[in-house]
């Protein structure tokens, strides 16, 4: 006898105890309801369905999984919902667009699944890696992942712990052609530009103080060489403007005498 898969239900829907539990019973459901000998395709809704049919698809279900009591009512929703997707889909892709019955024949639908499905099958480039999730199951598996936070893991050890260690050669959340190493290698890359942009700031900050400092220096020696003039004009009147100068310049061009702090043979300009 066929062993049975044990799901755990909250809230209403399924959340475990394992990801690949709550995905087979998702996908034998959704089987179901796309099944014509479980489910046909003549009711018009999913009202008309009868009790029993439904008790006795609950009923089946049970025989390859052990379930709780309040599951009935996800099952049978699960049931309905893959019936109506279904059957529209059928509708749509081989009723609607033909007038008349022989084009619906020549486009049933069993012949052209299969030429969709073998088509499909030789463009797919990447098999689809996620199981289906359902909303119960995310909020499940969020509540632990707050709760493993509060308890003093990290982000990525609490991560880890729910969704399982990465796989070699590629990083969840990042697509198929980030490595760890490329993780790595942006970290440096951005910690060095971080540095260097922060030594650039340091660098401009300080020449700029520089240039303010030039600039005060240069405002007080124009201010001192000023007053000299000034002092020279009211102490010598008899000299005019262009001897002042003449003056400043020549005393500004001799070398100072270490000995005494005095310019060399500034006498010898006197008049």
């Amino acid at each position: 006898m066929e062993q049975r898969e044990e799901v755990i239900f909250d809230l209403g829907g399924p959340v475990g105890p394992t990801a690949q539990n709550v995905a087979n019973l998702t996908s034998f459901s959704g089987t179901i309801g796309r099944n014509k000998r479980f489910l046909s395709l003549l009711y018009t809704n999913w009202h008309a369905v009868p009790q029993n049919s439904k008790k006795f698809m609950w009923r089946y279900v049970n025989t390859k999984f052990i379930l709780p009591a309040n599951a009935e009512k996800w099952v049978i929703q699960t049931i309905r919902d893959a019936w109506k997707m279904f059957k529209g889909k059928l509708k749509h892709n081989h009723f609607e667009p033909y007038d008349n019955f022989e084009d619906m024949l020549k486009n049933r639908p069993l012949r052209a699944i299969c030429q969709r499905n073998k088509k499909n099958k030789g463009q797919q480039k990447f098999p689809h890696r996620m199981e289906p999730v359902n909303f119960a199951r995310v909020r499940a598996e969020l509540e632990i992942f707050q709760t493993r936070q509060a308890s003093g893991e990290s982000e990525e050890e609490a991560f880890r712990s729910i969704f399982g260690k990465e796989q070699p050669g590629r990083v969840r959340c990042y697509g198929r052609s980030v490595t760890q190493t490329d993780l790595q290698r942006h970290a440096e890359i951005s910690a060095l530009n971080r540095q260097h942009q922060e030594e650039v700031t340091t660098l401009k900050s300080e020449l700029g103080d520089v240039k303010t400092q030039q600039q005060q220096q240069a405002e007080e020696i124009h201010g001192l060489w000023s007053m000299v003039k000034l002092l020279l004009q009211r102490s010598k009147p008899h000299l005019g403007p262009e001897e002042v100068e003449a003056m400043l310049q020549h005393a500004q061009n001799s070398p100072i005498d270490a000995n005494s702090g005095h310019v060399r043979n500034v006498s010898t300009v006197s008049c």
